[in-house]
C-alpha cells in the first residue's frame, strides 16, 4: 500500500530587490510631493559671508554688539552656507543686513526696468490749434484757390486725435502696469516681514 504525501504547491520566491527599490521610488515621491511648496534654501558664498561680516563690524562700532557677541557671530557669518543662516544674525539689529541689501538692489534693478510713462511732442498740439485759423486766412486770401489747404487741414486734425487717442490708452496702460508693480512689491515685503517675523519667534528664548 502506497501513501500519498501531500505537497504544498512552491511559490515564487519574492523579489525583495525590487520591492526595495519600489519602496523607495515611493518614498522619493512622497518626499518632493510633501516639500513641493516649501522654499528652497537659498546657498551663500564668500561675498555674502564677507559682507555679513562687514555689517556686523559696523553695529559693532555702532557699540549694538559688544565684543564677544560680535565675535560669535562673525565667525557664524564667516561658515554659513545658507541665507538663512546670516538671516538669523541680524534679527535684533537695524540696517544695514544683508536682506536690506537685497531688497535694495531688488528695488533698483525693478525702477530700471519700470516703463516709462509715454509722452508726446509739444509739436502736435500746437500745431493741431494753429492749422485751422491759418488754414481759413489762406483760403480767403487766396480767394478759394487754397482749397486744398482744407484737406492737409483734416487730414492733420484727424491724425492728432488718433494719435491722442494711442497716447491715452498708452497712459491707462502704463498707470495699471505701474500699480500692479506696486501691489506685487506690496505683497513681498510683506510675506518678507511674515518670514522674519516668524524666524525671530524661532529663536526667541521661551518665556
Amino acid at each position: 500500500m502506497y501513501a500519498i504525501i501531500a505537497r504544498a504547491p512552491i511559490r515564487p520566491a519574492e523579489n525583495s530587490s525590487c520591492e526595495g527599490a519600489e519602496d523607495r521610488d515611493r518614498r522619493e515621491d512622497t518626499y518632493w510631493v510633501s516639500n513641493w511648496s516649501q522654499p528652497v534654501p537659498q546657498r551663500i558664498g564668500d561675498a555674502e559671508r564677507d559682507q555679513a561680516a562687514e555689517f556686523l563690524r559696523e553695529h559693532h562700532a555702532q557699540g549694538r554688539l559688544d565684543a564677544e557677541e560680535f565675535d560669535e557671530r562673525v565667525t557664524a557669518a564667516l561658515t554659513a552656507k545658507w541665507q538663512s543662516d546670516l538671516d538669523r544674525l541680524f534679527l535684533d539689529l537695524p540696517a544695514p543686513t544683508p536682506r536690506t541689501v537685497q531688497r535694495s538692489a531688488q528695488a533698483s534693478a525693478a525702477t530700471a526696468s519700470a516703463p516709462r510713462p509715454p509722452k508726446m511732442s509739444n509739436v502736435w498740439p500746437i500745431a493741431a490749434a494753429a492749422i485751422w485759423p491759418l488754414t481759413i486766412a489762406l483760403f480767403i486770401l487766396s480767394k478759394g484757390e487754397a482749397w486744398f489747404l482744407i484737406l492737409a487741414a483734416i487730414a492733420l486734425t484727424t491724425t492728432w486725435h488718433r494719435r491722442r487717442g494711442l497716447m491715452t490708452s498708452a497712459r491707462f496702460r502704463y498707470d495699471a502696469e505701474l500699480q500692479a508693480r506696486e501691489r506685487a512689491e506690496r505683497r513681498r515685503l510683506e510675506a518678507e516681514r511674515r518670514r522674519l517675523d516668524d524666524e525671530r519667534r524661532k529663536w526667541d528664548p521661551p518665556a
